[in-house]
């Protein structure tokens, strides 16, 4: 469902004709990247409150062909970055070093920026200074 709903954003929000849209208001551009911002920032929180210690959500993936990666790469880092700004982000790896990247001009989307963090707790700090 997600691939379908990825596919359909890239395509037929993001780009028409099979290039990069380009809209006569930039206010509609803004506005349409904090909507994205805010869908994969819940998706991302998803994944993080599952408890599974992989992604699950195949358009979380940087290598999927119209996710994460593919849809910001359609829109300027202008404005993603004013759009950031204007978001109140839920997800760790959303405010973290995966903001960062999106933020930049050249837009690189690594797996490492999407790696699930896990809370480090006491124990497995005790686990650690055992071995």
């Amino acid at each position: 469902v997600f691939t379908k709903i990825s596919d359909f954003i890239v395509s037929e929000i993001l780009c028409c004709d099979g290039k990069t849209r380009v809209w006569q208001d930039a206010d509609n551009t803004v506005a349409v990247t904090k909507w994205l911002l805010v869908f994969y920032d819940y998706l991302l929180l998803w994944e993080e409150q599952s408890g599974c210690l992989q992604s699950f959500l195949p358009i979380c993936s940087p290598q999927h062909k119209s996710g994460i990666s593919k849809a910001f790469s359609q829109l300027s880092p202008t404005i993603r970055q004013e759009a950031l700004k204007s978001i109140t982000i839920q997800s760790k790896r959303l405010g973290g070093p995966l903001r960062l990247a999106l933020e930049a001009k050249k837009l690189v989307i690594s797996e490492m920026l999407l790696t699930i963090l896990v809370a480090d707790t006491k124990r497995r700090r005790k686990r650690k200074l055992n071995t």
